[in-house]
Order: structure tokens, then C-alpha cells, then sequence
């Protein structure tokens, strides 16, 4: 990857803040987003030769597509009653609604780093 420093510190900033805004259930499905958006990086820049298994030589994309699958999870069902989403934002994400948006803004987030780096 070009501009490979600025690129790690990047994605270092990106898995800190969602682990941060995973915990306190903060704007999930654009945390969800971020998650997809990395883990499609990393299924197209490292492990798009290596197969689908974890196991296999150079390791495959299987435990990304798991990560990305994970991380969609609360963005489609909500973060819970006690989140910071639904205590304070009130914004009532339903199940389509906060799919598509972890989807939709976890893959233009990819083209864009894919796009940059």
C-alpha cells in the first residue's frame, strides 16, 4: 500500500474509536461501518489470494467476512436498552435502516481507503 504509515495510523484511529463506540453502544451502525469498511480493505489488500480458511497458508478471508458479519449484527438489532444510542439519541434505528447504512457506508468507506492508500 502506498502511504503505508499514514494508512496503519489510520486504521489503528478507526479500530480504537469503534472499540470505544461499540462499549458505550454510540452510534453503531456508522461503527459497524467503520468495522465492514476495514475488514473489506484487508480482504482486498492481503488476503485475496490466500482462500476462504483461516487455516490456509498466509491465512484466508474467512475470520474478516466473520468480523464484518459480527459487526452487523448490533447495527441491525440496535445496541440494547442501555446504550447511549437509545438513552439519549432517541433516532429509533430499525432493522432496515441500520443494516443499510452499515452496509452502505462500510463499503464506500472501503473505496475511499482502497481509493487513498
Amino acid at each position: 500500500m502506498k502511504l503505508d504509515k499514514l494508512h496503519a495510523y489510520v486504521a489503528a484511529s478507526i479500530e480504537i474509536t469503534v472499540g470505544v463506540l461499540m462499549t458505550f453502544g454510540l452510534l453503531v451502525p456508522f461503527a459497524a461501518a467503520a468495522v465492514i469498511a476495514l475488514m473489506i480493505v484487508a480482504i482486498v489488500t492481503v488476503h485475496p489470494t490466500n482462500g476462504f480458511f483461516n487455516f490456509n497458508m498466509g491465512q484466508g478471508v474467512e475470520y474478516n467476512i466473520a468480523v464484518a458479519i459480527m459487526a452487523l449484527v448490533p447495527a441491525t438489532f440496535g445496541a440494547g436498552s442501555y446504550s447511549f444510542d437509545s438513552k439519549w439519541l432517541h433516532y429509533g434505528w430499525s432493522f432496515s435502516r441500520g443494516l443499510f447504512t452499515a452496509v452502505i457506508v462500510g463499503v464506500v468507506g472501503a473505496a475511499l481507503l482502497l481509493a487513498v492508500f
